[in-house]
C-alpha cells in the first residue's frame, strides 16, 4: 500500500501546510518578555532599540541571581536601586536604575546628571552597558537623556518592587543613545 493510498491527499496537503506555519512563526520581541506581575518574581526585560533583552546568570556561576533590587534609608532620604544584568559569554549586559524619594507607588523622572561615584547622594538616573562586541560602552540618562520609571508596587513589608520603565540614555563622552522600551520588572528587594 502506497504512502498516498494510506492518508487523503488533502490531509497531507494541510498537514504539511500546518507545520510550515508553525515552524515561519516566530515571536515578537515585547512577547519575549515576562509578564508584568507584582509578586515578587525577580522578573525583568526590557527592549533595547527593538529588540529583547532578558537578564541571564553567569556561564560560570549560574547560581548568581541576574535580577536585584534594595530599599534603604539613607541620611539623604530612600533610595531605590535596581539592576538586571545578563552575565553570560556571549552578550554581557545589563541595566540599572537609582531613584530618590521612593515611599510609594507613581511615576519618577530619570533626567538627573548621573553621580555614580557618590553613594548615598546618588541621583535618580538610569544606565545600560554593554560589554561584547568590544569596545564596552556605557550611556546613562540625564537632563537631555531622559526617562521614566513608574512603580506600579513598593512593598516595604513584603520586599517587593514591580513596575514599568522607558529611557533613551545616552552614550558616556559620545553622541550615540539607545532606546529602552517596554521595560518591566518584578523584584524581591534585599532586606
Amino acid at each position: 500500500m502506497s504512502y498516498s493510498s494510506r492518508f487523503p491527499r488533502p490531509v497531507c496537503l494541510l498537514s504539511l501546510a500546518l507545520s510550515l506555519a508553525l515552524l515561519s512563526c516566530e515571536k515578537e520581541p515585547v512577547d519575549r518578555l515576562p509578564a508584568a506581575t507584582q509578586k515578587g518574581k525577580n522578573t525583568a526585560g526590557f527592549l533595547v532599540d527593538g529588540e529583547a533583552w532578558l537578564p541571564k546568570p553567569s556561564t560560570l556561576n549560574p547560581g548568581n541571581n541576574p535580577v536585584n533590587g534594595y530599599w534603604a534609608q539613607t541620611t539623604k532620604g530612600p533610595i531605590l536601586g535596581l539592576s538586571f544584568s545578563d552575565k553570560s559569554l556571549d552578550t554581557p549586559s545589563g541595566l540599572s536604575i537609582t531613584l530618590r524619594g521612593v515611599l510609594g507607588p507613581g511615576t519618577y523622572p530619570l533626567n538627573q546628571e548621573p553621580h555614580i561615584n557618590l553613594g548615598e547622594g546618588r541621583s535618580a538616573y538610569g544606565s545600560y552597558y554593554r560589554l561584547e562586541p568590544a569596545p564596552a560602552v556605557r550611556y546613562y540618562t540625564g537632563p537631555t537623556a531622559t526617562g521614566t520609571v513608574t512603580l506600579t508596587r513598593l512593598d516595604l513589608v513584603k520586599h517587593i518592587a514591580s513596575g514599568t520603565f522607558e529611557f533613551t540614555p545616552l552614550e558616556d563622552g559620545g553622541t550615540r543613545t539607545v532606546q529602552i522600551t517596554k521595560g518591566r520588572f518584578d523584584v524581591r528587594l534585599r532586606e
